[in-house]
């Protein structure tokens, strides 16, 4: 989990098209459903939400806990963060297995 703290060069390309009005990759993100698996910080998914996507970032616990659950609060407009147990449900509070944090 310690790669959860890097923003990867890849990350910051995809920023750079999501800020180019226009951009092929503005025009695929806006209005689409976006999943990011191992989200860590969150920081693309939450760039995507702020032109339009409706995304779920997903996580680790401890990466959650510690970077993408506080980072979501703080930066996205709406969010929820639910928790998944060991019987596949979800959940809003309770052990958690995996984390998805939906925006938007």
């Amino acid at each position: 989990a310690s790669t959860a703290w890097l923003v990867w060069d890849s990350t910051f390309a995809l920023l750079g098209l999501l800020r180019q009005e226009g951009s092929w990759f503005t025009s695929l993100v806006r209005g689409a459903r976006v999943l990011e698996l191992g989200a860590g910080t969150g920081l693309l998914g939450l760039a995507c939400a702020s032109i339009g996507a409706h995304v779920c970032l997903t996580d680790i616990p401890s990466v959650a806990e510690a970077l993408l659950v506080p980072n979501t609060l703080a930066n996205a407009a709406t969010s929820t963060v639910l928790r998944q147990d060991g019987g596949g449900g979800w959940h809003t509070d309770g052990n958690a297995l995996f984390y998805r944090v939906g925006t938007g």
